[in-house]
């Protein structure tokens, strides 16, 4: 699995934003292909086993550990995740051992194998609640999942992500208004004055572009290579080996954000850039909505 870390820091718009993407069927009447505007996302893996009520599936990553000495460690593991289903009237219903949340996928036949889909409706998936840093969505698990086509050997997942899906309404005190464009952008304004936010996201590309008054600042990154990986565990720890808490310098170089965060100060007015330890209302910045930008396991495990 496609795996990216990036610690959040400073650069932080404490601005809320209005939800505009989604849309289609509800959660229990299942079907379209998930066209609700998001960026599809198709990972295939292989199953272990099938029963009448159950299927297993094996998730591959990689692991990855900085050890003492400045001493890379890279693992490759395997995850077994059982899924409950049940099937009636062309109807595929399934559920996770340790959730009570449930998805419905419309298909052709009583049989597993074959191709299920549903829409991704965030109105129908996601509660709004307060958390004790902001308002924050809590959704179903893999409500934006929309696509599964099984064979006898393997399951293709495909999500329609959707970033902004997270962005609430709740106004900023400073009096900047929030809209969502679509599932990769959306804007800050206040009076005349407009942030736009763009972000990018490819099958090898991470990223976002934040513009306002004709000028940007541009983050992109990939998933690291092993010497990368090496370098950036040796200088975490020749530099930081006195600090009890040095493995957190690994990731920090290793995703270095700084010159991204130093331009954002920058660009923004004053009152939209502060810390991480602000009002409360910073969880929809767009350095927070780029980290989740990532390649999410499509059926959770535990």
């Amino acid at each position: 699995m496609y795996k990216l870390k990036i610690t959040l820091a400073a650069a932080t718009l404490a601005a809320t934003l209005t939800l505009s993407c989604g849309g289609g069927n509800e959660d229990d009447n299942p079907g379209g292909g998930g066209s609700g505007g998001g960026t599809a996302i198709t990972e295939t893996y292989k199953l272990k086993s099938i029963t009448d009520d159950k299927f297993t599936y094996i998730e591959e990553y990689t692991d990855d550990r900085c050890r003492e000495g400045g001493i890379l460690e890279i693992e490759n593991r395997t995850w077994d995740n059982t899924v409950n289903y049940s099937i009636a009237n062309n109807i595929l219903t399934i559920g996770y051992e340790y959730s009570r949340d449930t998805l419905n996928f419309k298909g052709t036949s009583n049989e597993l194998i074959g191709t299920w889909t549903r829409t991704r409706n965030k109105a129908a998936s996601c509660e709004l609640r307060t958390y004790y840093d902001g308002d924050g969505y809590e959704c179903k698990e893999d409500y934006d999942l929309v696509k599964a086509v099984f064979t006898a050997t393997t399951v293709k997942i495909t999500h329609d992500y959707c970033p902004t899906d997270d962005i609430t309404e709740k106004p900023n005190k400073n009096g900047w208004k929030n809209k969502v464009t679509n599932c990769l952008t959306y804007e800050i304004s206040k009076d005349l004055d407009k942030i736009t936010v763009k972000l990018i996201m490819t099958d090898s590309e991470r990223g976002m572009e934040v513009s306002y008054k004709g000028k940007s600042c541009k983050r992109k990154w990939t998933e690291p290579s092993e010497s990368q990986r090496k370098s950036a565990c040796e200088k975490a720890w020749k530099e930081h080996k006195d600090d009890p808490y040095w493995e957190d310098y690994y990731d920090d170089i290793l995703y270095d954000y700084s010159k991204f965060e130093e331009c954002i100060k920058k660009l923004l007015p004053e009152e939209l850039v502060g810390g991480d330890d602000g009002d409360g209302e910073n969880t929809n910045s767009p350095s927070k909505l780029a980290a989740k930008a990532k390649f999410a396991p499509l059926l959770k495990k535990k």
